[in-house]
């Protein structure tokens, strides 16, 4: 307020507490100069007071004005930020499904049942990668120009918000918006794109190795079903063929229970250990059965019980080292046999050992007993081998009839008749012997099967941690927040009758000037969506190929888009959201094979995935809040921001208003210079990529529009200095300065 204002209302104050006191003196009352003054003083305070109060209610308009002006301008930032997170999650999706369809792809070729869905998931692949070249491009120059609109656009908002609180009067707010940097940083997708590329040349490799791959799998599921015939007769010569096998001679011959002689329904449950195990608790059950002493008045079937004790004690002994192992790697097995005949009793240690009583007769040959309680080996004190009988010049005992051949020929009888145990156990070590030649046949096969493809699913893992790594990073114009300087450039009364004739001077209120600031943060608030949500209907994907179809390609786009739409929460959730998706695509096919290459398949994809490591992404909304001016300016390095800084600190204490408006008006101009040279696009930016992802009957078509149409009229800029100048109108007929701190 100025002298001559605060001269008029004193004036009006003094008359009319003369009034009054006339007043009070014709109704006979008493006064005093001193009552006359207090009177003054009381009511220029009060009325004065009054004043105050519209001017301080009809000012604080302005500034809620500049707070919505400043939150609007924001909020295009932070619709940006939101498309770039939308964008991103799209390229890192399309990214994903296309790494995990190819790592399918190369599993399938190693099951024959799954063989004719290679070809489609490896074509899938590339045409996946393809999608997501292509809509990388686009949205990394879509998103390059929609930045650049940002200046404008956030402009264009908070003068849009300052007219809409116009009231039905001329129009009187006009705004300007500057944003906190007032250009953003290019996008840089550069090694994304170079690992997308990298993997179509590592899916081209699958490709060209494919046939070959096959080939080899093939040959070794062949092997490996062979092996597999080989096993199934095992197992019914051990517990599934009906009559006479392994285990009922078992339970025949020694009286085993089902515990120690356990019988197997079907042959997936079945190994060739199990006969080794039922041979262990037979020949304990026959040795320990086994009763020499019963047969003493009978020397010959004495010493038969005594070489039988013999064999039952060697085969306890030999079955104990006996093994079956088979594992993902192969087979290998030891099957012990007792000797039916003198070639077989020479390979073992039977032959050898210096166990039987011999004594040499008169005319030098050698006599040699089967146990030491033959009759005719009384007085014997030495011990001899069969291999010393066999070369020797020998007479035979008359009682026990002992020969080379007697113990060889304990077990001859039992291995070739269907009624011995031996029987049916020798048949069973001769199929193991080719059950595990056949299994390191598949294993050679499978080996360069194995090779190829882990070399693959190693490469494709490793591109997937890459573009996994690889983020969208933006920082646009605004990032740091946005300075709205808001002008009122219509009188607005601030006096009535009541105030009007106690206080002289003016009674309306000029042109104002307020000013504030806003920046982003994450909408964390409870309900709050992310960008992720209904990302496959915000593309426009349709497989109308797909759906209701039949056949390999039909279930290959069926495949992958139900692996895109589980690989979006990918952005959210990180690592899971990727092992979610890919078990279940996996689950949509059988990965059983004879030769074990698809499981082994399947374990290797899933190690390699496991340590992908994926992390999760921003993927909640930003909104934008009020924060102090000077913080944002502090942020950015620009001549605005530092001006406007300058200002701030200088204004409480600035001579005049004047030198004030000089600075305001010197900090606009730093906000035209950023503005010149820019253009505003004709039309609103629309991607559309049309691509198929397997062949004519299934396309592929994704729609997204990345900033909606904008009226333009080719007069932004000029728009941009018209408002500026407003500004500084208003600026210049204020008369007061307030510390805006």
């Amino acid at each position: 307020m100025n002298s001559r204002q605060e001269s008029g209302a004193g004036e009006g104050a003094i008359k009319a507490g003369m009034r009054l006191l006339r007043l009070r003196e014709e109704d006979g009352g008493f006064s005093t100069w001193g009552m006359v003054v207090a009177l003054m003083l009381s009511l220029v305070l009060v009325f004065s007071g009054f004043r105050v109060y519209r001017v301080q209610t009809v000012s604080a308009g302005i500034q809620d004005v500049a707070d919505v002006a400043a939150l609007a301008a924001e909020n295009q930032v932070a619709t940006f930020v939101s498309v770039a997170r939308i964008c991103d999650a799209a390229v890192l999706s399309f990214s994903l499904a296309g790494i995990v369809v190819g790592l399918i792809g190369v599993a399938a070729l190693c099951v024959p049942a799954t063989a004719p869905y290679s070809e489609g998931l490896l074509q899938a692949a590339q045409n996946i990668f393809e999608i997501r070249n292509t809509f990388s491009r686009y949205a990394a120059e879509g998103l390059d120009l929609y930045q650049k609109c940002l200046p404008f656009l956030a402009m264009s908002r908070a003068c849009t918000v300052a007219v809409a609180n116009n009231g039905a009067d001329a129009a009187a707010y006009v705004a300007v918006a500057v944003l906190a940097p007032f250009e953003g940083l290019p996008l840089d997708l550069d090694d994304a794109d170079e690992a997308a590329k990298e993997a179509q040349e590592s899916l081209g490799d699958a490709q060209q190795s494919a046939e070959s791959v096959r080939r080899q799998a093939e040959e070794a599921e062949r092997m490996a079903k062979e092996a597999d015939e080989i096993k199934r007769k095992a197992w019914e010569l051990d517990c599934g063929a009906e009559g006479r096998c392994l285990r009922e001679r078992a339970s025949h011959l020694a009286g085993l229970g089902a515990t120690s002689n356990p019988y197997y329904a079907h042959v997936d449950a079945w190994s060739f250990n199990v006969p080794l195990v039922r041979c262990r608790a037979y020949y304990r059950e026959r040795l320990a059965a086994e009763n020499p002493a019963r047969y003493a008045g009978n020397p010959e079937m004495l010493a038969d019980s005594r070489l039988r004790q013999r064999i039952y004690q060697y085969a306890v002994d030999e079955y104990a080292k006996a093994f079956a192992r088979e594992t993902e790697y192969g087979f290998e097995c030891y099957f012990p046999l007792l000797p039916r005949n003198m070639a077989e009793l020479r390979q073992t240690e039977l032959y050898t050992e210096v166990a039987y009583p011999l004594r040499y007769l008169a005319d030098g040959t050698m006599q040699m007993h089967a146990c030491a309680d033959c009759p005719g080996a009384a007085g014997c004190s030495a011990r001899g081998s069969i291999a010393a009988l066999e070369m020797s010049q020998r007479t035979v005992c008359p009682y026990c009839e002992f020969e080379p051949t007697s113990l060889a020929s304990v077990c001859a009888a039992t291995s070739v008749v269907n009624s011995g145990f031996e029987y049916y156990y020798r048949q069973i070590a001769r199929l193991a012997e080719q059950y595990e030649v056949l299994r390191d046949e598949t294993a050679e096969h499978a080996a360069p099967a194995k090779r190829k493809v882990c070399g693959l699913m190693e490469t494709l893992t490793d591109l997937l941690k890459r573009l996994g790594g690889t983020r969208l990073e933006v920082r646009p114009p605004g990032s740091f927040g946005v300075i709205a300087i808001v002008a009122n450039v219509s009188e607005t009364e601030i006096g009535g009758p009541l105030s009007s004739g106690v206080l002289g001077g003016s009674t309306s209120l000029g042109a104002r000037v307020a000013v504030s600031a806003a920046t982003l943060v994450e909408d964390n608030s409870p309900g709050a969506s992310s960008v992720i949500e209904g990302l496959p209907a915000l593309l426009g994907f349709s497989a109308s190929g797909a759906e209701g179809g039949i056949g390999v390609l039909a279930k290959v786009a069926g495949l992958f888009l139900s692996l895109w739409s589980g690989l979006i929460e990918a952005y959210n959730d990180g690592q899971t959201a990727l092992e979610r998706a890919t078990e279940q695509a996996l689950s949509g096919f059988s990965w059983q094979s004879s030769s074990g290459l698809g499981s082994w398949a399947v374990k290797a994809l899933r190690g390699l995935l496991s340590k992908a490591g994926l992390q999760a992404a921003p993927v909640g909304f930003v909104k934008p809040v009020l924060v102090n001016t000077g913080l944002v300016a502090a942020s950015d390095d620009s001549a605005f921001a530092q001006g406007f800084l300058a200002v701030k600190r200088t204004a409480p204490t600035v001579a005049s208003a004047g030198e004030f408006i000089g600075d305001i008006r010197g900090l606009l101009s730093y906000a035209v210079s950023g503005a010149e040279g820019e253009q505003v696009p004709e039309s609103g930016i629309v991607i559309t990529i049309a691509q198929r992802l397997l062949d004519d009957d299934s396309p592929l078509r994704i729609v997204f529009t990345l900033l909606p149409g904008q009226e333009s009229n080719g007069g932004a800029v000029e728009a941009w200095g018209w408002a500026i100048g407003m500004v500084l109108s208003a600026a210049g007929a204020a008369r007061q300065i307030k510390d805006w701190r």
